[in-house]
C-alpha cells in the first residue's frame, strides 16, 4: 500500500501580541503571499475569550494552506481537498520553505519568542480490508477475531540532540468520503511530534527548521517499520 499526505500541522507556541491584528496579518501575508494568497479574515474574538481561539485566519484561494493565529499559538498547515495526491517526501521542500519563510516573520519582525513546537502528520492508504489489515500487523492469532473497528496507539520519547520529543502515533481503520460522496476504505497514520513546552525557553528558527525537517524525514522513512508488511 502507498501513504499519501492528507494533512500536515505546524504549531509554534508563543505569546503573541495581536493588539493589532490587522497589520499582524498584513505583515505575515506579505511574506506568504505565494501560498496565502485569499483574503485575510480578522476574528473580534472579546478580550476574555479562550486564549487559544484563532484571531487571524489566513488561506490560499484553493483551500489547501491556512493560517491561524492565537494569542499562544500559530498553526501553519496544509491539507488535501479530495483524496491525497503526494507522498509527503514529495512536499518536503515545499512545506519546509514555507515554515522557514514564517518564521523570518515570527522571529525577525514580530521579535516572538517560541516556547514549545509540535509538528502532526496524518497519512493515508486505500485499502481493501483496512480492519484486518492492521490486526494482522498489531493483534495475536486467535485475538479478536472479528473486529469491525480497531484503532492502536503509542507514545513514546526520543532525543534529538540536546532536545527531548515526545512522539505519538494514532493508526485506525476508517472510511473517506471524497467530493463526489463516494467512500474510500482507508488506514490513517496520525504522527504527532512535539517539544516539551517550557515558557522560559526560546527555540531559535535553525532549531526549528531542524525539528521540523527531522519529523518529516523521521515519519517519511519509518512508514515500513510502522507497517512493516508495507
Amino acid at each position: 500500500m502507498q501513504f499519501l499526505l492528507d494533512s500536515i500541522h505546524v504549531h509554534l507556541f508563543s505569546a503573541f501580541d495581536l493588539t493589532d491584528s490587522l497589520e499582524t496579518a498584513k505583515s505575515l501575508r506579505s511574506k506568504l503571499s505565494d501560498k496565502l494568497d485569499g483574503e485575510p479574515v480578522i476574528l473580534p474574538v472579546p478580550d476574555d475569550a479562550p486564549s487559544d481561539i484563532p484571531r487571524i485566519l489566513l488561506n490560499s484561494k484553493d483551500s489547501k494552506y491556512t493560517c491561524h493565529v492565537s494569542s499562544i499559538r500559530l498553526e501553519l498547515s496544509f491539507s488535501e481537498p479530495g483524496l491525497p495526491k503526494y507522498r509527503l517526501d514529495e512536499l518536503r521542500n515545499e512545506y519546509l520553505s514555507l515554515i522557514s519563510n514564517t518564521l523570518d516573520v515570527v522571529k525577525d519582525q514580530w521579535k516572538s519568542k517560541i516556547s514549545g513546537v509540535g509538528i502532526i502528520i496524518e497519512l493515508i492508504a486505500l485499502a481493501e480490508d483496512p480492519v484486518a489489515y492492521l490486526k494482522n500487523i498489531y493483534i495475536k492469532d486467535g485475538v479478536l477475531t472479528a473486529p469491525t473497528q480497531l484503532q492502536v496507539m503509542y507514545m513514546d520519547k526520543l532525543q534529538w540532540d540536546d532536545i527531548q520529543i515526545n512522539r505519538g502515533y494514532r493508526l485506525f481503520a476508517g472510511e473517506f468520503r471524497d467530493e463526489s460522496g463516494s467512500r474510500h476504505k482507508m488506514v490513517t497514520m496520525y504522527c504527532d511530534i512535539n517539544t516539551l513546552s517550557d515558557e522560559k525557553k526560546d527555540y531559535r528558527k535553525d532549531t526549528i527548521m531542524s525539528i521540523s525537517d527531522k519529523a518529516i524525514t523521521y515519519v517519511s522513512e519509518n512508514i515500513d517499520i510502522v507497517f512493516p508488511q508495507n
